[in-house]
């Protein structure tokens, strides 16, 4: 559905090109008719005035005087006329707004033949315009004359006359496109993320939950045979870790499918103190092998209660020790203090390891997203984005201070239940 969207957009957008380029060609169209009254207006009034005995006809009839097809005389007066008649004529054409190049040429019509012409004139390309001129001159020359005019460059006038037109409905499309491509990209990158995100629960459901679950099987059937002390003491080895990665695998599973949808929440009320001293024991537990990890907890023991699901709750912050635990060099310091304000807990989880960059601070939160420096340590990049997810489900609030280098400070506000 989405697609056909897009190219409803596409189709409607190339519609719109096609509008407007019939709409700048009708302009042009425009454009070339106006010129042309205006041309031919002026010419009208350009052989009035050369009809009369003035210093510029003069000029111009002492420049062809015996001019025949095989013989040219008075050169100097031939080029003199020429520059005169030229600027004549230009002066003619400004003033009634048409500033293009042009040439012109006097022509014989009766022995073919050019009397005069400007130096950019090609005789081989017929005169878009043509005045039929009388009085002094065709008298002087004892023969029928017209001025011929040629257009140089006229598309480009015609352009620069009708920018006010076309400029904006151009601008406008190439607006348009830019967006619509652009909306294009970033359904197909959403579409790939999407993707990616659906295969990799795929992968988590038959490559790992499969191997898992045979496992189990398989431990629970060696049970069931005569072995000696040794032999059970490792299988049950296998069954503890089969359950520590059965249990990863669910958590896992249950990232994805928060950033997916609203999970089903089963809410009850839990007494907090009695939650975190019971959270930071399990975590204490945890690390108690690893002498690089040092961590203490200030709980305020305080009978109040929050309205949230225990499991997921849980998960939320053992997510976020597990970070604190995880992005270290060397020695890390880790605290849980939990406090109340009013009708509100505070819940902060500091440590002193790596700190997170201000510009990857928002981006953290995204799903898969994952900082370089972290690439040598385990994970999905879906912890904070669950984590971020889970606390609005409880109406709370997230907040992240961390400095590169010195640590980070995740704050989690919630509601308590009134008194």
């Amino acid at each position: 559905m989405k697609r056909f969207y897009f190219g409803l957009i596409l189709f409607s957008l190339i519609g719109l090109g096609v509008v407007q380029y019939r709409f700048f060609i009708l302009s042009l169209q425009l454009a070339n008719a106006r010129y042309s009254i205006q041309l031919n207006e002026t010419l009208g009034l350009v052989g009035k005035y050369l009809y009369l005995e003035t210093p510029l006809t003069t000029l111009v009839s002492s420049s062809f005087k015996g001019k025949t097809a095989n013989y040219e005389p008075n050169k100097m007066y031939d080029n003199a006329a020429a520059i005169q008649l030229e600027q004549f004529l230009r002066k003619r054409f400004e003033k009634v707004g048409v500033k293009v190049d042009f040439a012109f040429a006097l022509y014989n019509t009766q022995d073919n033949v050019v009397l005069l012409k400007s130096s950019n004139y090609a005789k081989n390309i017929p005169p878009d315009f043509s005045e039929p001129l009388d009085g002094f001159l065709p008298y002087q020359c004892n023969c029928p004359l017209s001025l011929y005019i040629q257009n140089k460059n006229l598309v480009q006038y015609f352009l620069a006359e009708s920018k006010n037109i076309y400029l904006p409905a151009l601008i406008l499309i190439f607006f348009l496109l830019i967006g619509g491509i652009g909306a294009f990209v970033v359904y197909e990158k959403v579409q790939f993320q999407a993707k990616s995100k659906q295969d990799f629960y795929n992968f988590l459901t038959h490559e790992l939950k499969t191997p898992v679950f045979t496992m189990s099987i398989a431990s629970k059937m060696l049970e069931n045979y005569n072995l000696n002390e040794k032999a059970l003491e490792a299988v049950h080895i296998i069954k503890t870790e089969n359950n520590k990665l059965k249990i990863q695998i669910e958590r896992i599973l249950e990232m994805v499918v928060a950033d997916k949808s609203m999970p089903q929440l089963e809410k009850v009320n839990i007494d907090l103190s009695p939650f975190f001293l019971s959270l930071a024991n399990d975590f204490s537990t945890q690390i108690s092998q690893d002498s690089s990890i040092r961590f203490t907890q200030q709980i305020e023991i305080f009978s109040r209660s929050i309205l949230a699901d225990k499991h997921y709750l849980q998960n939320v912050f053992m997510n976020l020790l597990e970070n604190a635990k995880k992005f270290k060099t060397g020695t890390v310091n880790i605290q849980l203090i939990v406090k109340h304000v009013n009708d509100e807990v505070f819940i902060d989880i500091i440590d002193d390891g790596w700190g997170i960059e201000n510009k990857f601070q928002k981006l953290i939160f995204k799903p898969f997203f994952r900082i370089k420096q972290s690439a040598n340590v385990q994970g999905y990049g879906l912890g904070l984005s669950y984590v971020k997810k889970m606390i609005k489900f409880h109406q709370g609030k997230l907040i992240l201070n961390s400095t590169l280098g010195k640590g980070s400070k995740f704050t989690v506000i919630l509601p308590l239940i009134k008194d």
